[in-house]
């Protein structure tokens, strides 16, 4: 569930790696697809309900996908923080947040969800989850301006 073709481009990639005859429908060639959901309070239930809705509206089996941040230091207050495309707004925002905050407080996880599931089968979904350590970054780091990608740090990896 995306209208990034180079997230497209790479998934049709690894199908085709893999023979698999299976075309990715990106999100450009449905006629008002719904929305994806940010309204649920963890990243599978935003997964679960993007999937769903996209299934029954294509007919077609669905893959979606919802990311985003915990922030240790914010998670009493704002719970997980997805990225809605807003841009810097969301960066500034989350800086905001954090200032005055030291850099041992700052601690925070990336955490994605996958949900593959088929229409009328939401009992047989496929389900796959990642989560990352890191800290929260005073300023915005490295080329990247994607999501949070700019803040997150992960020490260990030099990244």
């Amino acid at each position: 569930t995306t209208y990034d073709q180079n997230k497209i481009n790479e998934l049709q990639d690894k199908l085709n790696q893999l023979s698999l005859p299976i075309k990715v429908v990106g999100l450009a060639e449905v006629d008002y697809a719904p929305q994806k959901s940010y309204s649920e309070a963890t990243f599978l239930s935003n997964a679960r309900a993007t999937a769903h809705r996209l299934a029954e509206f294509t007919n077609l089996p669905t893959l979606s996908e919802s990311s985003g941040l915990s922030v240790d230091y914010l998670l009493n207050s704002l719970g997980i923080l997805p990225y809605h495309h807003n841009g810097q707004d969301d960066k500034a925002k989350l800086l905001g947040y954090l200032g005055g905050v030291s850099s041992e407080k700052r601690t925070a996880s990336y955490y994605t969800t996958f949900v593959f599931t088929w229409p009328g089968q939401e009992s047989n979904d496929i389900v796959s989850a990642g989560r990352i350590s890191g800290l929260i970054a005073k300023y915005p780091h490295g080329s990247s301006n994607y999501g949070y990608d700019a803040l997150f740090v992960v020490p260990e990896l030099g990244k």
